[in-house]
């Protein structure tokens, strides 16, 4: 098939500068597309464990640490931070996970942690 055919019937056509496979490098998901040059290409590309390696941490750890440094900025606890006590900050929290209607902390505790939400909904109540 001509090039004018292939491009016509992909789902998507990428160019210079774009990327393929974030998604599929964070999951560990199998690829699902199939892939066919259009012209002449030269690509880069890298391998879960190449990351992980140059990393020294799984990717989607990595993304995760970044998207809460990025909060921690955002908090004036934290902005006056240098990038390294940021960075020792984030590697210090423990990230725990709670089920619907658990308690996280009563009324009455000692005030000795600070909680960072990264995802659901909380109900602040006091009696």
């Amino acid at each position: 098939a001509s090039p004018e055919l292939a491009r016509a019937a992909a789902r998507e056509v990428l160019t210079g500068g774009m990327t393929l496979g974030g998604q599929t490098l964070v999951s560990g998901a199998d690829v699902e597309d199939y892939l066919v040059t259009l012209s002449p290409c030269m690509i880069h590309r890298i391998s879960v464990s190449m990351v992980t390696e140059a990393l020294q941490a799984p990717l989607s750890e990595i993304i995760r640490l970044n998207e809460i440094k990025k909060v921690l900025g955002d908090i004036f606890l934290f902005k006056n931070l240098t990038n390294q006590q940021i960075d020792r900050t984030v590697r210090s929290l423990v990230l725990k996970t709670y089920e619907p209607g658990q308690s996280i902390v009563k009324q009455g505790d000692e005030a000795n942690n600070f909680y960072l939400i990264q995802a659901g909904t909380i109900k602040v109540t006091k009696d």
